[in-house]
């Protein structure tokens, strides 16, 4: 009788595995690059990496009026500042994205106008440029604006500033 001691035993595999050596592994493969022709790409990458996050940094760098005015565009939605700001932030945000003989001489209708063709879209109404135009020389408690008049150009402004094409 044969037990499993006497099968996978000392003689496992018989005498036709006496003398065999185990076959040398080649060697590992690295993971670094072992030619020249990888550094140089390793290089250009890197450089097209620094110059997006460059143009990036720029884009947000021109880009800071625009933040700057849609915090102040929301403080005067939220009540803390005055609706009669409103012109006064567009004009300036405008000032800071064209050139001041372009955006100075501008008043009422022209100046909507104006914004719209900036904007490519057509975000102010010939009423909303009426109101507009009123804004900055009304007190607050002769300012009869119903509040979806004045929720209307709050967005159409917060559109403007978001949307339109500054030519500097």
């Amino acid at each position: 009788m044969t037990t499993s001691a006497d099968r996978f035993g000392e003689d496992f595999g018989g005498e036709k595995m006496w003398g065999l050596q185990e076959l040398a592994l080649p060697e590992a493969i690295p993971y670094w690059p072992q030619t020249i022709g990888w550094y140089f790409i390793a290089l250009i990458l890197l450089l097209v990496i620094f110059w997006l996050c460059l143009k990036v940094w720029k884009q947000w760098q021109r880009n800071t009026y625009r933040r700057a005015a849609l915090r102040q565009l929301s403080l005067i939605e939220s009540g803390t500042g005055k609706l009669s700001e409103l012109p006064l932030l567009l004009r300036s945000t405008a000032l800071q994205a064209f050139p001041r003989h372009e955006v100075a001489s501008l008043r009422n209708i022209e100046w909507t106008h104006w914004l719209n063709k900036s904007a490519n879209s057509d975000i102010f109404t010939d009423a909303q440029a009426g109101i507009i135009a009123v804004l900055p020389y009304a007190c607050e408690h002769d300012l009869t604006i119903n509040e979806s008049d004045a929720n209307s150009i709050i967005n159409a402004s917060r559109y403007w500033i978001r949307n339109h094409r500054a030519a500097i």
